[in-house]
């Protein structure tokens, strides 16, 4: 999924997403859910593996709960 699909989808920023990019970096270091190609004009596309999206709508936009609980219930659901 494209990085502005995501935000228009989520309704967040770019400057929030690119936040959430640095935690997920830091939290899930062995996880490969960001891709990055060279446009035909020799610009930047961002993907999004879609695992990606659901964990920014379950885990980190949702203020419900406490993090480490909410991460635990969505790798629980996806094994």
């Amino acid at each position: 999924m494209y990085k502005i699909d995501v935000q228009r989808k989520l309704g967040v920023s770019e400057k929030q997403l690119n936040r959430a990019i640095k935690v997920l970096e830091k939290l899930h270091y062995f996880e490969n859910w960001i891709y990055y190609k060279l446009g035909p004009s020799s610009d930047l596309i961002v993907f999004f593996n879609l695992e990606f999206v659901d964990w920014l709508k379950k885990v980190y936009f949702n203020k419900q709960g406490f993090y480490l609980d909410r991460e635990i219930n969505m790798d629980l659901v996806h094994i």
